[in-house]
């Protein structure tokens, strides 16, 4: 079955020299005077953008920090918590055009997450531990992992985070970790480094992303190969002999089936897991570019992703003129449906 083609409108946020160095993450709010978008950049800034159209988008906040920045998350309207390469934990009110900061770890933070049902954030960081913040009363409690959490995903009541070589699930409810119960000590341990993680919408398992272009779909209810699994999610191949893999930077769920991978080969794919199905493709707007972050925002309204350069070849794969755009996509039916 050929994929249908996608004409939803596109937003390019900002001109190419709005961010100097590669964005982490893109949130946004849906209000009556348009949509609010903030952007994460490790170029040390949050910018902000109100679009009413695919011709009207503005700045409309823009602040520094000290350290680059490495995660977004919005808490109220106008208001977003971002984490820092050094451990800072910082809140950004757009319409008072400030940044307080709210707590402190002792390495970047990787990751952050909202909790709708208990009105807090789950905070994951390289200093090896997890931290809730209670947005009723600021306060910030800490639980160690003893070991760096590269990436982290939350929905209540489970949080699921990457440590080296282990998957991990930690029940909000109960206080435990239920790895060895819902995935197995085997099917948790792992030999390629996660760069993303996502829990399923119904709470019934976890999608994660390797370096190695692969996505593995773990079913907590059913270990059978038909809901547990893994696929090639970004590659290329460059003859009948040769296959590039390249690293999936990001992971998000549209609906309970359907979900996205993205990655260092510049491509955006939309899956039905349920399927084993891709079910569309999108390609970077700029030529052999990756995509750093990708994201259904808004209620799943819109598909944020940002272009730029993620590392995974190191300084000699930077070119000199790399740009680093954000950009917003209307979702539509032909885009998330076979």
């Amino acid at each position: 079955m050929s994929k249908q083609q996608s004409n939803s409108p596109v937003f390019p946020l900002g001109e190419p020299k709005t961010f100097q160095d590669t964005i982490s993450g893109i949130e946004g709010h849906s209000s009556q005077n348009g949509i609010l978008i903030g952007v994460s950049s490790w170029d040390k800034t949050c910018k902000a953008f109100l679009v009413n159209s695919p011709t009207q988008t503005q700045i409309v906040g823009s602040v520094n920090c000290n350290s680059p920045l490495t995660s977004i998350c919005k808490v109220h309207e106008s208001q977003f918590l971002v984490g820092s390469l050094n451990g800072g934990v910082y809140l950004w009110n757009v319409q008072q055009n400030s940044l307080q900061q709210v707590g402190q770890f002792n390495d970047c933070i990787t990751s952050m997450k909202p909790l709708l049902e208990t009105n807090s954030i789950v905070i994951s960081s390289l200093d090896g531990s997890l931290g809730l913040l209670d947005l009723n009363s600021g306060n910030i409690s800490k639980m160690p992992v003893n070991n760096k959490v590269i990436c982290m995903d939350a929905k209540y009541p489970y949080i699921t985070f990457h440590t080296p070589n282990k998957v991990e699930v930690f029940n909000i409810q109960s206080g435990k970790l239920m790895t060895d119960t819902l995935i197995g000590g085997q099917q948790s341990t792992i030999n390629s480094s996660v760069q993303c993680i996502a829990v399923f919408p119904d709470r019934k398992g976890i999608v994660y992303g390797g370096a190695d272009g692969r996505a593995n779909v773990l079913h907590f209810e059913n270990k059978s190969n038909q809901y547990t699994y893994a696929f090639k999610a970004q590659h290329k191949k460059i003859s009948t002999t040769q296959t590039y893999y390249y690293p999936v930077n990001s992971i998000s769920f549209y609906n309970e089936t359907i979900f996205l991978t993205a990655g260092s080969d510049g491509v955006i794919n939309i899956w039905d897991k349920n399927k084993k199905s891709l079910v569309n493709t999108l390609t970077s707007p700029i030529q052999n570019c990756p995509i750093t972050t990708a994201d259904f925002i808004c209620e799943n309204k819109f598909l944020a992703y940002s272009v730029g350069y993620d590392w995974h070849q190191g300084v000699e794969g930077l070119l000199q003129q790399q740009v680093s755009v954000p950009v917003i996509k209307v979702v539509d039916d032909p885009l998330v449906r076979l």
